[in-house]
């Protein structure tokens, strides 16, 4: 008759959520905006306000955590790169949000960074936690003081994400085509 237990209901953040694995994760370590001023991804708990680049906090609504491997590689921006105030370590299909030189926002995946700005392959000496965040839309988030990182929403795979992602030849052409200073 009556339900007694209502969080039979809720997202289960252990679960991992089938499609976000490749396209989100953080790093353990890596800094993220939030309401309480910035924290390390694995700070972050299910209600955490993170800041998004429209101005916005959004609350964290599910979170997958599990483990890079050692031996696993991973994508190396050197501090001031891309506008990281440190080191920023990234899972190769993890999406950034750079500026198209017509002004539009367009994701990339880390891995078409190698190369660029002394962004390199790294291969992991230990295992590394990684996070991924759930937000009921799709989000853009700052990690480590100015990258600007993709997260997926709820209602992702669903239809049409709201930022192009540039993949390819296409990819490489827009890096080709960056100021060396680019508008956040």
């Amino acid at each position: 008759m009556f339900m007694q237990d209502a969080t039979r209901f809720a997202l289960d953040a252990a679960t991992p959520i089938a499609g976000l694995a490749p396209l989100t994760g953080l790093t353990a370590g890596t800094l993220v905006e939030t309401s309480t001023g910035w924290m390390p991804a694995e700070s972050l708990r299910i209600g955490t306000g993170v800041y998004t680049v429209d101005g916005g906090q959004r609350p964290v609504l599910a979170l997958t955590r599990d483990v890079v491997p050692a031996g696993s590689l991973l994508v190396r921006l050197p501090g001031g790169s891309f506008d990281n105030c440190s080191p920023l370590d990234l899972l190769p299909d993890q999406d950034l949000v750079l500026d198209h030189p017509d002004g539009s926002p367009v994701r990339i995946a880390a891995r078409m960074l190698v190369g660029q700005r002394g962004a390199s392959l790294i291969r992991l000496a230990r295992a590394v936690e990684r996070v991924s965040p759930l937000f009921a839309e799709e989000e853009v988030i700052w990690t480590n003081s100015g990258t600007r990182i993709w997260c997926a929403g709820v209602a992702t795979g669903r239809g049409a994400a709201f930022l192009d992602r540039c993949e390819g030849a296409e990819a490489l052409a827009l890096l080709a085509g960056l100021p060396l200073e680019w508008a956040a």
